[in-house]
């Protein structure tokens, strides 16, 4: 029973991190000018890779394979 609420919370945070993801980028997009960082590729892909393990290990949690 743990493990599926586990899997579900950790389903949401990999939801929510995709959307802020999406969201900073598209900001981004919109309002970028001459001092925007240029690590920003790397923060959007650090944020796309932990929103996808969060996704997956609660896939994982939620069916019981972990």
């Amino acid at each position: 029973m743990v493990e599926r609420i586990c899997g579900v919370i950790s389903i949401l945070i990999g939801i929510w991190q995709f959307y802020a993801v999406f969201r900073a980028f598209q900001g981004i997009k919109q309002n970028a000018t001459k001092s925007t960082s240029g690590f920003l590729p790397i923060a959007y892909f650090s944020g796309l890779v932990f929103g996808l393990i969060m996704f997956v290990l609660g896939i994982m949690l939620l069916f019981k394979w972990l």
